[in-house]
C-alpha cells in the first residue's frame, strides 16, 4: 500500500527570501556579546556561503528556506529528472533574484556552473520531493528538555541512517531578538547548552537543527522551548511531504514506496504584501500534514518520538486534529492519534504496533485503542474544524521516551490533518 502524506502549497505564491545581515560570526550569546569578534562556539564554518548541486536532479520540487524567522521564507523550484546541476542553479539563483525585492537585496546571489553563490552567511536549508544531489534526509524527532535544577537545556534527536559531516544548532531567542549557535560533529545525537555560560532565554527560545553532508544542507528539525513545555510551531515546508521532526509509516509491503505533497493555509505564508507571521499559535502556522491511505483498507500515518524526558515525570501530549472533508466519504474509514512510553532503550516502535492489534505496546495494551488519544470515522468527524485532543502519560522507571503517531485508513479517503503538537512536563 502507498501512502500521500500532502503538503501543497500554492504555487502562484511565490515567497520572498529576505537578506539576512551578513554576520562575520553566528556566537551562542547572538549580536549582543561584547565578545563577538573571539567567535567563540560559533557556527559560521558551516554558515551556507554556497551550495554545489553536483550531479543530475531525480525530478521533484526544489526548496531552499532560510532559518531567520519562525515562519521560514522560500523560494521553490520544479525540478527535471536527469537535469544537470548547472541548470538546477542557474534556475534556482534566478528565482531567488526574481523573489527578492531589489530594495532589500544586499547579496548578488548567482549561478557558478553547478555552485549556487552569493547567499548570505547564515544557515539554509532544503526541503521539496527532489532527492538527487546528494542532499540528505533531515534529523528527526529533535526534543528541548529544560533541566531546571541543573540549569540545562538538553537536546536529543534521531540521524538518518546515512549520517552527517557535521551538525549545525541554530538558537533564536526572545522573539528573535537574538541568535546564536553552536556546531557539531555529524554522529551527535545530544547536546547540552550549559545557561549559567549561555544565557539563552527558556521561556521564548526556537531550536533548529541542521545536518550538512558534503557542504550540502539537508531540512531542518525544529521546536519551540518555553519553560516545561516544547511545541511544534513553526512554518518550515516539508521534505517529501512529511512534517520535520515526523517520519511516515505504512502497513504496507515494505517494497513499496510511499509519495508525498504539501497542504498550505495561503493567508499564513510570506509573500509579497503580507504582514509578517510571528506564528504564536498553530492555527497561523502555513502547513499542516495530510494523511492520505492509497491503498485499500491498509493502515498508514505519520509519527514521532520525544527524548531523553525523565522517568517518573508524568507528560500531557496535545495536538490538533481535523477530519477535513472526510464527511463526504462512504466507505468505512478511521482516523486516530495514539501516544504511548516506548520500552527501556528507547527502541522504536514497530509496525505492528503502530497499527493496532498486531502485537502489544510497551505498557502492554493491545488492540485498536491501545494509546488512543482521539479517534473518529463515519458519523464522527470534526466537521471540517481543528480540535484539540490531550493525554498524560507517567514514565515508568527506566524509560524516557514518549512516542505519538496516527493511525488512517479508508479506500475513498480525501485525507486526515493534524497540524500541531506540544509536550508539557507536568511534574516540574
Amino acid at each position: 500500500m502507498k501512502m500521500d502524506l500532502r503538503l501543497r502549497f500554492n504555487r502562484r505564491a511565490l515567497l520572498v527570501l529576505h537578506a539576512a545581515l551578513c554576520m562575520t560570526c553566528i556566537s551562542v550569546y547572538g549580536q549582543d556579546d561584547p565578545n563577538h569578534d573571539d567567535c567563540n562556539g560559533c557556527t559560521s564554518e558551516m554558515a551556507t556561503k554556497a551550495i554545489q548541486f553536483k550531479g543530475a536532479a531525480s525530478g521533484g520540487e526544489l526548496i531552499l528556506a532560510n532559518t531567520l524567522n519562525r515562519n521560514a521564507k522560500y523560494v521553490s523550484i520544479d525540478t527535471n529528472p536527469g537535469e544537470s546541476g548547472e541548470s538546477v542553479a542557474s534556475r534556482l539563483a534566478a528565482a531567488i533574484v526574481e523573489a527578492w525585492s531589489k530594495k532589500n537585496m544586499r547579496f548578488a546571489v548567482r549561478s557558478n556552473g553547478d555552485l549556487l553563490e552569493g547567499l548570505p552567511l547564515d544557515h539554509f536549508l532544503l526541503a521539496g520531493t527532489e532527492q538527487g544531489f546528494g542532499i540528505p534526509r533531515p534529523p528527526l524527532s529533535l526534543t528541548c528538555v529544560y533541566d531546571k535544577e541543573n540549569d540545562q537545556v538538553i537536546l536529543r534527536w534521531e540521524n538518518p541512517p546515512n549520517g552527517y559531516h557535521h551538525i549545525a544548532i541554530i538558537l533564536n531567542w526572545s522573539n528573535y531578538d537574538h541568535r546564536g549557535g553552536f556546531g557539531l560533529p555529524g554522529t551527535a545525537t545530544s547536546f547540552v547548552i550549559d545557561l549559567k555560560t549561555h544565557p539563552v532565554n527558556v521561556k521564548d527560545l526556537d531550536v533548529w537543527l541542521i545536518g550538512y553532508r558534503n557542504h550540502i544542507p539537508s531540512n531542518a528539525a525544529a521546536i519551540h522551548l518555553s519553560g516545561n513545555s516544547q511545541e511544534e510551531l513553526f512554518g518550515i515546508p516539508f521534505t517529501d511531504g512529511v512534517a520535520p521532526n515526523w517520519t511516515g509509516w505504512s502497513a504496507a509491503a515494505a517494497t513499496e514506496r510511499t509519495r508525498s505533497h504539501q497542504l498550505l493555509r495561503a493567508n499564513y505564508v510570506h509573500v509579497k504584501g503580507n504582514r509578517f507571521n510571528p506564528i504564536r499559535k498553530a492555527s497561523t502556522k502555513p502547513f499542516y500534514q495530510v494523511v492520505k491511505p492509497t491503498s485499500g483498507s491498509r493502515k498508514a500515518g505519520v509519527s514521532r518520538k520525544f527524548l531523553g524526558l525523565t522517568p517518573g515525570h508524568t507528560y500531557r501530549i496535545s495536538a490538533r486534529l481535523n477530519t477535513l472533508e472526510m464527511d463526504d466519504c462512504k466507505s468505512d474509514w478511521s482516523f486516530s492519534l495514539h501516544a504511548a512510553h516506548n520500552g527501556q532503550g528507547g527502541s522504536d516502535l514497530t509496525v505492528d504496533q503502530l497499527s493496532g492489534g498486531l502485537a502489544a505496546l510497551p505498557d502492554g495494551n493491545t488492540g485498536p485503542t491501545a494509546g488512543q488519544m482521539a479517534s473518529y470515522g463515519p458519523g464522527v468527524t470534526t466537521n471540517g474544524k481543528w480540535i484539540k485532543r490531550s493525554m498524560d502519560i507517567t514514565l515508568p522507571a527506566g524509560v524516557d521516551t514518549i512516542t505519538v503517531w496516527v493511525r488512517h485508513s479508508g479506500s475513498d479517503s480525501t485525507g486526515v490533518g493534524i497540524d500541531w503538537i506540544k509536550l508539557e512536563d507536568l511534574s516540574m
